[in-house]
């Protein structure tokens, strides 16, 4: 039962770093709009689709990739300078 429940867990994390990506971005779907954005797609579902299942990667290491990958999806500015810029 251990098994599912980080399965489960990563699961939804991965769903809310996609919601993240796609609130930074300023989009508001997936849909790729340029081939750039066909690409980051793909880099997504394959962290997600790849590690979801892996026993060896903690649901930290996976949550630190996710973030990691969101970020640098999002115009290369970091989630910090982001949040500084409108205050």
């Amino acid at each position: 039962m251990d098994f599912y429940m980080t399965v489960l867990i990563k699961f939804i994390l991965g769903l809310l770093c996609i919601i993240l990506q796609i609130n930074l971005v300023g989009k508001s779907n997936l849909a790729p709009v340029t081939p750039l954005d066909q690409v980051q797609n793909y880099v997504l579902g394959g962290i997600i689709g790849g590690i979801i299942y892996s026993e060896s990667v903690t649901v930290f290491q996976f949550l630190f990739l996710m973030f990691v990958n969101v970020d640098f999806s999002s115009d290369g500015l970091t989630i910090f300078e982001k949040s500084q810029s409108f205050g």
